[in-house]
């Protein structure tokens, strides 16, 4: 599932955040977030294993942390208005 943000982590500058790397990060992101089985966590692990990232040292870290943030903020969003079912708790 998290394949869908390829087209975003295949950019060279993706970790730069420049707004034409966010438009393609909410473009891919819009793929993926409504699915059942989303999860935060494990978009935040697909990224960091694909760029090795580990610790708080790796220089993409704290843009992934970002990515990972925005996915948050759009997912409880969806969930507020009723696009995603909220979680059972």
């Amino acid at each position: 599932m998290y394949e869908a943000l390829d087209p975003f982590l295949d950019r060279d500058t993706w970790h730069t955040l420049h707004p034409t790397d966010q438009w393609q990060f909410f473009a891919s992101l819009d793929r993926i977030i409504r699915l059942p089985d989303f999860s935060l966590v494990r978009m935040g692990e697909y990224i960091a294993i694909r760029f090795g990232i580990v610790g708080d040292e790796h220089p993409c870290n704290s843009a992934k942390d970002q990515c990972v943030e925005w996915a948050g903020v759009i997912h409880r969003y969806l969930q507020g208005v009723g696009q995603i079912p909220q979680a059972v708790r």
